[in-house]
């Protein structure tokens, strides 16, 4: 039925981004912390913009569900900020709580920017 295509479909995306979750693990080599946040944000962004309708669907779902759905979120998100957080906090010095909201948000800006059409981020842009 629809509801099941639509689940098989949200299911089918979230199985993409776990895939794609190892290529955004940071190389925490050489270079300086800005260097590698840089970094982490573009190819976040770069993965989003590379798979931009799941992440429309993703963010739609949120939406409509008032947040992530707790499997998802479980098996997704709080294992990947599990291990952002406590390796930017050893890079900074700050506390992994703090961190933890600043992974989230930044993520959900990488997001709403990889969503956003191309006449609009031009504006935004002022080009």
């Amino acid at each position: 039925d629809k509801a099941g295509l639509y689940r098989a479909c949200v299911d089918a995306m979230y199985d993409e981004f776990q895939a794609g979750l190892a290529a955004l693990a940071p190389d925490v080599g050489a270079g300086s912390l800005v260097e590698h946040v840089t970094d982490a944000v573009r190819r976040s962004y770069r993965f989003c913009l590379a798979h931009r309708e799941a992440v429309r669907l993703a963010t739609r779902e949120a939406v409509d569900q008032g947040g992530m759905d707790p499997r998802r979120r479980a098996s997704l998100l709080l294992p990947a900020l599990g291990e952002a957080a406590p390796l930017l906090a050893a890079l900074t010095g700050r506390d992994e709580e703090g961190l933890r909201l600043v992974l989230r948000s930044v993520t959900l800006l990488v997001v709403r920017y990889a969503i956003t059409g191309p006449a609009e981020l031009a504006d935004v842009l002022g080009r």
